[in-house]
């Protein structure tokens, strides 16, 4: 899948925003620290240090708030299609432990895999394709991860929808990956966003 029009509008919105949560979809940082906090309970032992996957990592605010929160990330793989993106990341995040990709793949594998935001803006693709996409991604993430992973989407219980953007069933996503990946699914909707986080240990 090319995910052409999304490089456009992050690129935009970088260019408009520079390094803020408004430049990767979100209206204020409290919404987007709060969806770390839930991607983030995929950790089972937070006094260990974890190498992590992230999928859509932007200017690197997850490698920021992993740091402030003290969470031990011994390395960090970002990925991302927007190149822009991965050079405001360098600048705010750039160590020895972090390796910037460009790429809407996973290439490495690491103890975890998280992506927050990723699946929301489908614009012209059918649900059909984006369902199949969102899938394909998934399985990726399983397979690139040693002890877990963690995703979020939009929840499809809303009484309005914006155009261009994918909304889905909870219930949907839960039971591939319990077929598919694990019995250790967790979902979590009760945290005061129009969304959802499902979290998958591999034991």
């Amino acid at each position: 899948m090319e995910l052409n029009e999304i490089k456009n509008w992050y690129k935009t919105a970088l260019s408009e925003y520079g390094i803020d949560c408004k430049s990767v979809g979100w209206s204020s940082k409290e919404g987007h620290d709060l969806r770390f906090k839930q991607l983030l309970k995929v950790i089972k032992q937070q006094e260990n240090e974890y190498s992590f996957n992230d999928l859509g990592c932007g200017y690197g605010a997850l490698y920021k708030y992993m740091q402030e929160h003290g969470i031990n990330c011994n390395k960090y793989y970002g990925y991302d299609i927007v190149p822009e993106m991965l050079m405001k990341a360098k600048e705010h995040i750039g160590c020895d432990n972090v390796i910037l990709n460009l790429s809407h793949h996973i290439i490495y594998e690491a103890d975890y895999s998280i992506t927050s935001g990723i699946f929301n803006n489908i614009f012209d693709y059918t649900e059909v394709q984006w369902k199949e996409y969102i899938m394909q991604t998934l399985q990726q993430m399983d397979k690139q991860s040693r002890l877990g992973f963690a995703f979020n989407c939009l929840t499809d219980n809303v009484t309005y929808k914006d155009k261009g953007l994918y909304y889905a069933n909870p219930c949907d996503y839960f039971e591939f990956c319990r077929k598919n990946f694990s019995r250790h699914v967790a979902l979590f909707e009760n945290y005061g966003l129009w969304e959802w986080t499902i979290i998958v240990h591999k034991a």
